[in-house]
């Protein structure tokens, strides 16, 4: 069925998936097959009552929860999508796609505190697994804070050591609130292995380079992140400043101009008109 699905065979796959359910109707992957379809083919309504009808045959099934929560969201109902995914963590406590997108959801939909308390929960039934940790720090990075937000990295990271995410945020933290340069340097460089392709990972080695005083090298890798996203503010300020340390006024200019152009009320904003200003006048 998957195969059939790749190759777009759709009334194939479709048979397939279904003799999978019948043979098994607690089969998830079997009815995500046809889920899918269906979605290809932009029939959400009919996927969404697929899904339904199979959790009327399988009722405890924290999966098809979860799927019925994505369904929910092809049809734009969050409200839902929040149900569905919170009635397959009560099923599951196991579930971490379950309380993943059951935070994300609540995040959306405004209810960031009860979103922070199902990432709690999640973390107490699932300790070793580091997505979490990550998924709330980022949240608590959001809102401010950053000393919380920090730990739990720091626990990912005890977790798995060279778990990306948890390094490059961990790195990028360190490097904005004054930690060790050394270890945010170290911290960046997992990140960017891990993730190579990344702009996000791209940036924040560049911009630990930059605290390092590798200047060139920085340069490289910032505007290696502005390839991959070219009208993220930060990308460019970050590509400023490195250019002003390395006494490229013009190149300072461009990049501090530009940031205040695509984002004038940018949080480092006033810093950046000081270092315009600063900067010397070019023919």
């Amino acid at each position: 069925g998957d195969l059939r699905l790749a190759q777009k065979r759709y009334d194939e796959a479709a048979k397939l998936f279904a003799e999978a359910l019948e043979r098994n109707p607690s089969a998830a992957d079997a009815l995500s097959g046809l889920v899918n379809i269906d979605l290809q083919q932009k029939q959400p309504a009919k996927a969404l009552k697929r899904v339904e009808d199979q959790i009327a045959r399988v009722p405890d099934s924290s999966n098809f929860y979860v799927l019925l929560g994505q369904v929910q969201l092809r049809n734009r109902n969050a409200l839902g999508a929040e149900q569905a995914f919170e009635r397959a963590a009560e099923l599951d406590k196991n579930n971490v796609a379950a309380f993943l997108l059951l935070s994300s959801v609540q995040v959306s939909r405004g209810s960031v505190d009860q979103a922070i308390g199902n990432y709690q929960r999640a973390i107490q039934n699932n300790p070793k697994d580091v997505r979490l940790y990550v998924s709330l720090g980022s949240l608590l990075e959001s809102r401010g804070s950053w000393q919380q937000a920090e730990d739990l990295y720091q626990k990912a990271l005890q977790i798995t050591p060279d778990y990306p995410l948890a390094a490059n945020n961990l790195a990028y933290l360190m490097l904005d609130h004054g930690g060790n340069i050394n270890i945010a340097v170290s911290l960046a460089q997992t990140a960017r292995k891990g993730l190579p392709d990344l702009p996000n990972s791209a940036d924040t080695l560049g911009w630990a380079y930059y605290h390092e005083g590798v200047y060139n090298s920085a340069i490289d890798l910032l505007k290696e992140a502005i390839r991959g996203s070219s009208d993220n503010p930060t990308y460019h300020y970050h590509l400023g400043m490195a250019y002003e340390k390395a006494n490229n006024s013009a190149m300072a200019r461009k990049e501090l101009a530009y940031t205040l152009e695509i984002s004038p009320n940018y949080s480092q904003a006033e810093e950046i008109k000081k270092v315009l200003a600063s900067l010397p006048q070019t023919n």
